[in-house]
């Protein structure tokens, strides 16, 4: 499978990305919005970098509102969220056919986490789902 991006918590997205901008990123060209999206749905706010020399990019997530449930709220709970400002908490890959890589997985004994949904527009409404390992943590996968 195919590295698509790595997403990374943040607690202040713009901080975040002046200081990936000082390591040579940028707002990445890729993606179908080069804005800073919120997503009411999941209560995120995204932006996607890449670093102009590999394909690989890194998904900026900050949560919208304190007050209302979002998938990055186990960090937030978590330990390392009272010590980072920035947490990676998941590799995305993308595949050629994610029902049978979800079908693969799950022999492997990854759990699925949510039921697979379709991105917004800034990765062009692709069909997304998140799994969890023990022993290799959170994933993401993508069709291509």
């Amino acid at each position: 499978m195919k590295i698509h991006h790595i997403g990374v918590y943040v607690k202040n997205i713009e901080k975040s990305r002046k200081k990936y901008e000082e390591l040579g990123y940028r707002v990445s060209p890729k993606v179908g919005n080069q804005n800073v999206q919120e997503d009411y749905e999941r209560n995120i706010k995204i932006l996607f970098m890449d670093n102009a020399i590999d394909d690989v990019m890194v998904e900026l997530i900050e949560r919208l509102d304190s007050e209302k449930p979002s998938p990055v709220d186990f960090i937030i709970k978590g330990n390392a969220g009272n010590y980072s400002d920035a947490i990676p908490y998941h590799i995305c890959y993308e595949v050629e056919d994610i029902d049978k890589t979800v079908e693969d997985l799950r022999k492997m004994h990854y759990i699925l986490i949510n039921d697979k949904q379709a991105t917004t527009e800034v990765l062009f409404h692709k069909n997304v789902v998140f799994l969890y390992n023990k022993a290799a943590g959170m994933i993401e996968l993508i069709e291509k």
